[in-house]
């Protein structure tokens, strides 16, 4: 977006993009599939829709990458690996476990809406680190090389973002808040359903990690108490509801403050809070219905109603919702009314019912000196809800 400008009124019209590199380096990005059937520089001319689509293809241009490929269906996939020095037996397995969370990503949603998607990941030591969706793509760098990566626990935690991402290839980049795109880059754009896209995938994508196996059981309950940690000591969480969260994303997500404030402390992230909501609507539905529907059902008819649902703008088909739709779609599949649970943990600053909702499946949550700890309580009667969502069903 600091690269290519657009002329106001015109950002509807369809884009060409000419990359060019020097002799021998090749072009990648999501759009680019020349080079899966062996042609190392297609184009050199490639056109898009709109600058909204073409805004939302991260390139690459260099002779220092790696590239893997699997299939799923119909849909091609590739991996892009930059990295400094590659570790021959960490690549394989990282292709390896990244295909098995693609394949159960996409057997949760139980469509692929791309025919290619392309994973461009770097590890370069000291580069930084982040990670972003994009419609066909998704871009992810982190401060570390390979070889690195042969430590069992820093590479099951650099998975994490991988499922992450890749679930927003569904939940974020399609299925969408309403006020998530078309964008007007000259403000920023405000939305209450942040704890959704963004705190209900960090739910999914590490209980992807689950279902795809590369995850164990043990550390898929470390992982969901440990965000029951972070949620716990922030005081912010008897301020700042969900919603709140998600609407003010422009004022605090790494904003430098310039003067002493309280922000930190009255402050919570929808990431964290969002994932926790996810986790408890997951649970409580299961209870609700026998274990006969869960989130999967609600995310299923989202995207059912909204992604299918007739075009409303250029930009992509389907339509944006608002917190009131995710609502009516948990009450829906549930079969009851979430009204007030909404009111008292989305809106509002209520501690989250923990116990009242895990009793209800079997599981027990506990605390020592500020560590939480989640298990399985096999003794209860509800055992057998709880050990189908820890099996990932």
């Amino acid at each position: 977006g600091s690269i290519f400008v657009y002329v106001l009124g015109h950002k509807r019209d369809p884009v060409t993009v000419r990359y060019e590199g020097p002799a021998g380096w090749k072009v990648l990005n999501g759009a680019v599939t020349g080079i899966a059937d062996g042609d190392p520089q297609p184009g050199p001319d490639y056109k898009f829709p709109n600058y909204d689509i073409m805004i939302d293809c991260p390139t690459e241009i260099s002779n220092r990458f790696t590239l893997d490929s699997f299939q799923i269906g119909q849909t091609h996939y590739r991996i892009m690996i930059h990295t400094d020095g590659d570790n021959p037996e960490v690549h394989r397995r990282l292709v390896g476990d990244v295909e098995k969370i693609a394949r159960a990503t996409a057997a949760m949603w139980g469509e692929q809406p791309m025919k290619s998607y392309t994973f461009m990941m770097h590890y370069l030591a000291g580069r930084g680190g982040d990670g972003m969706e994009h419609l066909t793509s998704t871009h992810l760098s982190r401060p570390q090389t390979l070889d690195s990566l042969a430590d069992t626990n820093r590479y099951l935690n650099a998975l994490s973002s991988v499922a992450h991402e890749f679930f927003h290839t569904w939940s974020m980049k399609r299925l969408r808040g309403k006020e998530l795109g078309p964008w007007d880059y000259s403000r920023e754009n405000y939305t209450r359903t942040l704890w959704i896209g963004e705190g209900i995938t960090n739910y999914y994508g590490v209980r992807n990690l689950l279902r795809s196996g590369v995850w164990s059981q043990e550390r898929y309950l470390d992982r969901v108490a440990s965000a029951v940690r972070q949620l716990q000591r922030s005081p912010g969480r008897h301020y700042m509801s969900a919603e709140e969260s998600s609407l003010s994303a422009w004022l605090f997500d790494a904003v430098p403050l310039r003067q002493e404030s309280p922000v930190r402390r009255t402050t919570i992230s929808y990431y964290n809070k969002g994932e926790l909501l996810g986790w408890l609507l997951d649970l409580d539905i299961r209870a609700r219905t026998g274990g006969r529907k869960s989130l999967d059902d609600v995310m299923r008819l989202m995207w059912q109603r909204f992604w299918k649902a007739p075009r409303a703008t250029y930009y992509l088909p389907g339509r944006g919702y608002t917190d009131a739709d995710f609502l009516k779609a948990v009450n829906d599949v549930s079969g009851a009314d979430y009204t007030d649970f909404f009111r008292h943990y989305v809106s509002g600053v209520d501690e989250l019912p923990y116990d009242q909702i895990l009793a209800k499946v079997g599981l027990r949550l506990t605390e020592s000196d500020g560590r939480y700890q989640l298990a399985l309580d096999d003794q209860s009667p509800h055992a057998d809800l709880g050990r189908a969502w820890l099996e990932g069903k």
